[in-house]
């Protein structure tokens, strides 16, 4: 609100349209009058939502998302579950609603060899630390991989959070480099010097670190969510493991598939070209020209004549 002078500045008469990234914002477009595109992150139960003020303002949440839905003229799903949710939830608005994944800089992220002269397996994690994350499991699938390899492993943690605040993570602390806030040519840095990627989460829409690993060369390893099955393939970008019934068990099956997956890499299996293959569908390149598509098509019904210039090939990202 502190800038909604500025913004109105900047949106001046048009041709303009507004990307939404949280449904929070969408009272701006609303307010000044222009057509949006709502991206859809997240597949929102309350009961995933027990680490953010989602679970504790449940109502308000499902008021504000209702109103971003409806408001949007266009809205892009990460993954299908999400469109189903809109289809369930706000059949009215299932027209203009399609299904598109985040999209991944493959100049920035792109395939190198790896090195393991060392016989130290390193695996990364980047992103937030919270329930949905279940930080408990990832932190007991690197314990057990500590006792697996003789102490052969090294936990790289990419975020701000603090995983302290994590009993389990005790027990792995010796062997955790914390890298703090990096942006992505950093990233992919840490990544290049890296062997596998880790995600244990309870849910996801598709994360870009997903697609940054594969695109990186890097296998990953991951509890199975049904949008990862054609991204992580066994024997050539990764290993699923299916949630069991308790942790232990559960970070027991990652610890063992991690190990073989590990044996696999030390023997040239599988190849870093073969995994990056499968982030290409997911690049910037491929992806973005529907995005700037959907906005041409908006701002020319609303304007009428030629779309804007500046839209008709989509722009290397700057941010991190």
């Amino acid at each position: 609100m502190r800038h909604l002078g500025a913004i109105r500045r900047l949106a001046g008469r048009g041709p303009v349209s507004f990307e939404l990234q949280r449904n929070e914002a969408a009272f701006l477009p609303a307010i000044l009058r222009r057509p949006s595109v709502l991206v859809v992150h997240n597949e929102y139960k309350r009961s995933n939502s027990t680490d953010s003020l989602v679970s504790a303002y449940w109502r308000l949440y499902r008021a504000g998302e209702a109103f971003a839905v409806r408001r949007a003229d266009h809205i892009v799903c990460v993954n299908r579950a999400i469109r189903d949710q809109i289809a369930r939830d706000y059949p009215r608005q299932l027209a203009k609603a399609e299904v598109m994944s985040v999209s991944v800089d493959t100049e920035t992220f792109r395939p190198t060899p790896w090195d393991a002269s060392d016989g130290v397996l390193r695996i990364v994690y980047a992103g937030r630390l919270e329930a949905q994350k279940d930080p408990g499991l990832m932190f007991e699938t690197i314990a057990r991989l500590g006792v697996r390899l003789a102490g052969g492993v090294e936990f790289h943690y990419v975020g701000t959070n603090e995983p302290e605040r994590y009993p389990e993570f005790a027990a792995i602390a010796a062997r955790t480099v914390k890298h703090g806030f990096r942006r992505s040519g950093e990233v992919a840095a840490i990544l290049a010097r890296a062997h596998i990627g880790l995600l244990t989460s309870n849910f996801e829409g598709l994360p870009v670190f997903l697609l940054e690993t594969l695109a990186s060369g890097r296998p990953m390893a991951a509890i199975r969510l049904p949008q990862f099955d054609p991204l992580i393939v066994a024997g050539t970008s990764g290993v699923l493991v299916e949630r069991l019934g308790t942790k232990a068990q559960s970070a027991d099956a990652m610890a063992d598939a991690i190990t073989s997956l590990w044996v696999d890499m030390r023997a040239g299996r599988p190849t870093p070209e073969n995994i990056a293959a499968l982030a290409h569908p997911y690049s910037v390149e491929a992806q973005l020209p529907r995005l700037f598509a959907a906005h041409r098509r908006l701002q020319a019904e609303r304007w009428g004549g030629a779309p804007a210039q500046g839209l008709s090939a989509p722009v290397r990202p700057t941010a991190p």
